[in-house]
């Protein structure tokens, strides 16, 4: 029941972001479009923006639960772009708010565990310790969520697939190279 009435609380406000913007929505708002009264918003939330905090952990762990076994980075980068943009007016208008660091944090949390499963995938072959793994992670985390974030700044406006090429472009199959260049510094 109370996962319903929080997915209730979240529907409404994705609903309310259609037609209003995040600054000029209340708790009342949200309430009354659910159905529900403001005390049963603040058993579940202490504010609006506990509720983005709540949607964008929950909706960040299913986008990102079960890409372990995806073979390439660009299947989850690209997966995470269209989902970003299914959800494009909660992202957009919640991106420009003090919620911004729910979503820097869940993007970097996923793209890390993207690029973790991949480069442990090939940790036998190469041998590579798991302290270098862990760093080569950090950093691809770094850049692929910030160029998600860029993307979400200029308003969704480029073509995923083509953001994703141009990375391919830069990275080209360096990872496996990249564990063996770690390798030889050990």
């Amino acid at each position: 029941m109370a996962s319903q009435t929080k997915s209730a609380l979240a529907n409404a406000l994705k609903d309310l972001l259609l037609r209003k913007p995040l600054e000029k929505i209340t708790v009342s708002d949200i309430s009354s479009a659910c159905g529900v009264n403001r005390q049963t918003f603040y058993y579940y939330f202490h504010d609006v923006y506990d509720l983005i905090d709540w949607i964008y952990n929950s909706e960040g762990k299913q986008l990102f639960s079960g890409r372990s076994d995806l073979q390439t980075w660009q299947d989850g980068l690209l997966g995470v772009f269209d989902a970003l943009r299914e959800n494009q007016v909660f992202v957009s208008r919640t991106f420009r708010s003090r919620a911004k660091d729910d979503l820097v944090t869940i993007l970097q949390d996923g793209a890390y565990r993207l690029i973790i499963n991949i480069l442990n995938s090939m940790k036998e072959q190469t041998g590579t310790s798991d302290e270098d793994i862990s760093f080569i992670a950090d950093f691809y985390k770094y850049a692929f969520a910030g160029t998600v974030l860029d993307w979400i700044a200029n308003d969704m406006q480029e073509d995923p697939v083509q953001i994703v090429e141009k990375i391919e472009c830069l990275m080209g199959g360096r990872m496996e190279e990249l564990l063996q260049r770690f390798k030889k510094q050990s």
